[in-house]
């Protein structure tokens, strides 16, 4: 491969590498390097490096594919795959490699498809790729750009198209979706979900269907959901979700904590059965309350042992509704050697239990993380009193906190507890930053429809804790 010349695309800087792999940066800072890659029962060919793009062909027997990345006034990703045999073949599809400074959000649902990358510029403008043309499918975490198994007619040929452009934010993808996609796909138990689709039809398993010839709806219960919507230009997933609301999940949840040894149980579930507590959400008050206290005991013996958030948390939270002022102290030598935003609220409920209960001693906030999303988390937490009082600006980290949970868009962006963790900063903000000048919806319902997926989707207790913290 020639010395690859970088290629400009708007603020960035796209530099092709010798693996097909194109890295994107700004400022000298790399935000994301991405590139097509076949299995290895496929064997490329060197790269060929252009002026304005690159190309490289993949071999698999008599089957050839030739990859393509054309930068000018656009991002134009074409996969060509061509089959010389005079019979159908079935060989192993492509998928898209990324890896993203920032999580990336990544909608792959057969006949659509987007992914978005957040650049962290001060504007908000995100690198947006498109489907054109193909089939994707995004499955254990993997970005497949065609059908697995993909077949080739006898001497056939199949084409895959993306199409990738600066735009304002991600609340302007909105429009992109198709135009019956709802605007709600995380609904309330027993919801029904209206589809205008005349001219498509409607599968999908366990869940009901009805159809009047110019509408489906759908209902299903607590749980999540795929339908796909069969239209003339292919077939496209819809992901769906109905749940309980958190008051009656948390509910339902003590009882299977309640079960468990209390001796054992970590500071999340002991936060959790002590706010089920607090909301009046338990089945025998006086069970969940010797629980509570042998759980918390429990903490306190190992307090100086790890640090653990959720247990300082806990023990905190214990403190004021027993009255028992030495208890804060434990709960501060709990968040001893803790970071991340889990320390940042730990350290409040500390702090609030020791001025309440009149203890001088207080633990500091740590204000330090080494992870990037962790740290805009913290960055958001930290500022929002003063942003709540107009003294100061809304951070771009607030709009970027947004994006973890999709910005009102469908897809995957974070992983459930990343998810839970923004939900939690989120639901803080003043009514008044309810606006959709980055998001496709406003905070409120970008905030209920996440609680609502991460519900349905029956998410682990240390996530679920966030949800209360």
């Amino acid at each position: 491969m020639p010395t690859a010349s970088p290629l400009i695309f708007g603020d960035a800087v796209v530099t092709p590498a010798a693996d097909g792999r194109l890295s994107v940066s700004i400022a000298d800072r790399v935000v994301a390097r991405l590139g097509v890659r076949f299995p290895s029962r496929w064997t490329p060919e060197p790269v060929d490096v252009a002026e304005d793009g690159l190309s490289q062909r993949w071999r698999l027997d008599a089957v050839t594919a030739e990859v393509r990345h054309r930068i000018d006034h656009g991002w134009s990703l074409s996969i060509r795959l061509a089959n010389a045999e005079a019979e159908p073949v079935t060989v192993p599809p492509c998928e898209l490699i990324l890896d993203a400074a920032w999580p990336a959000l990544t909608w792959l649902a057969g006949a659509e498809g987007m992914i978005v990358l957040d650049a962290g510029l001060p504007d908000g403008r995100v690198l947006a790729f498109q489907q054109l043309r193909g089939h994707s499918r995004f499955a254990r975490g993997r970005r497949w750009l065609a059908p697995m198994p993909l077949t080739l007619p006898a001497s056939g040929v199949r084409q895959i198209a993306w199409r990738g452009e600066w735009r304002p934010n991600h609340g302007t993808l909105a429009a992109s979706l198709p135009s019956w996609w709802p605007e709600r796909t995380a609904l309330r138990e027993g919801e029904v979900l209206e589809l205008p689709l005349p001219d498509a039809a409607v599968t999908a398993e366990r869940l009901q269907l009805s159809d009047d010839g110019s509408s489906t709806t759908l209902i299903g219960h607590p749980g999540h959901y795929l339908a796909q919507v069969h239209t003339g230009t292919g077939t496209t997933d819809l992901e769906l979700w109905w749940s309980r609301d958190l008051d009656t999940d948390l509910r339902r949840r003590s009882v299977r904590l309640l079960s468990g040894d209390p001796r054992t149980c970590g500071g999340a579930t002991a936060w959790t059965v002590i706010r089920a507590l607090g909301a009046d959400a338990v089945d025998g008050r006086r069970d969940a309350s010797e629980f509570a206290e042998s759980a918390v005991e429990c903490l306190v013996a190992g307090s100086r042992r790890e640090p653990d958030p959720f247990a300082a948390a806990a023990i905190a939270e214990w403190a004021l509704r027993t009255g028992d002022a030495e208890l804060v102290g434990s709960a501060s030598d709990s968040l001893a050697g803790s970071r991340g935003l889990a320390a940042v609220r730990a350290a409040a409920r500390v702090r609030m239990a020791a001025v309440l209960l009149g203890v001088a001693s207080t633990p500091p906030f740590p204000t330090d993380a080494e992870d990037p999303v962790e740290r805009d988390l913290m960055a958001v937490e930290l500022s929002l009193s003063a942003v709540a009082t107009r003294r100061a600006e809304v951070p771009a980290a607030f709009w970027r906190v947004g994006t973890l949970l999709g910005a009102g868009l469908p897809g995957v962006v974070a992983d459930p507890l990343t998810r839970a963790k923004a939900v939690s900063v989120l639901r803080q903000a003043p009514e008044w930053l309810d606006d959709t000048s980055h998001w496709a919806v406003l905070r409120a319902e970008l905030v209920d429809q996440a609680i609502r997926r991460l519900i349905a989707d029956e998410c682990d207790n240390d996530t679920f804790a966030w949800l209360l913290l």
